[in-house]
């Protein structure tokens, strides 16, 4: 199998996608990074900045930290520590994250006061959220191939009361479990770890929060939040699934999740999933479990740049993901597992509706076909 173009080009296909409602992209039009800084610049003295972004490398982003730390703004960033792993941990096939440059910015931040935690493994939601005024949830890392590249990233802009509480709640959780902390003393940047507790007592607590008619979930070890919820919604599908996401494999390694997607195509569900082709080592993928997929009737479509993730089921059920269809996302058996965050409840939510129409829109406009 190889992927080959097809008439649709990425620049006629992001340049159509605009901010809409809650919905945000990293389109020409789109207005992620806008909404972004503007969240940055709002802060004032004495706000709480939460934070959560796996890499940090867009100068852009780090300077208006730095200036809101200036004003007062308490920031708490959860983060890739250097220490835990000695580096980001690039997973499966994705070796693109630019390493020195996330190491540089972090230990810049610390040295203006900062604070910066780590889980034991990759926090790998983002979100950015300020106090009780907004919050902005998806795919997009405070990095500048995420930013102010070629990828398209989306996200929903949250601003009602329930959501944010929800949303803040959510980051704490992850905030008391992570045991690594970066720090300055007297212009020193240092690395403390303290005591965590153990995955089965963690997977006691909450990992679900209710947001009016959506609902926020969690994934880590011990803690399957998003997979179970996922598997629920594809067992439960009558006609149609779309897997928009970065990556999508191994999926017969993450619990219940790959033998539901092929129950659902063996009941005829029409299941289409997007990835993005240049993700891709050309001789490995697909893989096994991906192709088992494909010979029961899975559509596997490409668009370059892709890093947006989402699910739409039945045109009723809609989730923003930080989660890739993969091992390291959802698997929560894993030790390995990252931290993953999700938005799910009614596409026709408020707050998820245009996100809907924008998963709707790549898979029905992909740049790449895969052929045999």
């Amino acid at each position: 199998m190889k992927w080959i173009s097809t008439t649709q080009e990425f620049t006629s296909l992001v340049s159509g996608i605009c901010a809409s409602g809650c919905f945000r992209a990293t389109t020409p039009h789109g207005g992620l990074a806008q909404e972004l800084e503007s969240i940055l610049q709002m802060a004032a003295d004495a706000d709480l900045l939460r934070l959560i972004s796996p890499v940090i490398d867009d100068a852009r982003v780090v300077e208006l930290l730095c200036d809101a730390r200036g004003r007062g703004v308490v920031i708490r960033i959860l983060t890739s520590l250097t220490g835990n792993q000695g580096q980001i941990v690039t997973k499966g096939w994705d070796a693109s994250q630019n390493v020195a440059a996330h190491h540089e910015a972090i230990r810049t931040l610390a040295k203006v006061g900062v604070l910066l935690r780590s889980p034991r493994t990759t926090p790998h939601g983002k979100m950015v959220h300020l106090n009780d005024k907004s919050a902005i949830f998806g795919s997009a890392n405070l990095a500048k191939g995420s930013l102010r590249g070629r990828a398209l990233e989306a996200a929903i802009v949250i601003d009602d009361q329930a959501s944010l509480a929800g949303t803040k709640d959510a980051f704490d959780r992850i905030w008391r479990s992570s045991p690594y902390s970066m720090k300055a003393l007297a212009g020193a940047v240092t690395l403390d770890e303290k005591s965590q507790n153990s995955p089965a007592t963690e997977s006691q607590k909450s990992s679900r929060w209710c947001l009016g008619d959506a609902e926020l979930l969690l994934s880590a070890p011990a803690m399957g939040g998003i997979s179970v919820k996922l598997t629920q919604l594809i067992n439960a599908a009558k006609f149609e699934i779309l897997l928009i996401t970065l990556s999508l494999y191994e999926t017969d390694t993450i619990p219940g999740f790959g033998d539901a997607l092929l129950a659902a195509l063996r009941r005829g569900v029409h299941v289409r999933a997007v990835v993005r082709p240049e993700h891709f080592k050309i001789d490995e993928y697909p893989d096994p479990a991906t192709i088992e997929l494909i010979n029961h009737g899975m559509e596997l479509r490409g668009i370059t740049g892709l890093h947006a993730k989402g699910i739409l089921i039945d045109k009723q059920f809609c989730g923003i993901l930080s989660a890739n269809f993969n091992p390291y996302s959802l698997n929560s058996q894993s030790t390995e597992a990252n931290w993953e965050t999700a938005i799910v409840g009614s596409a026709l939510a408020p707050a998820l509706k245009d996100f809907a129409a924008f998963l709707e829109k790549l898979a029905c406009n992909p740049t790449h076909e895969l052929v045999h």
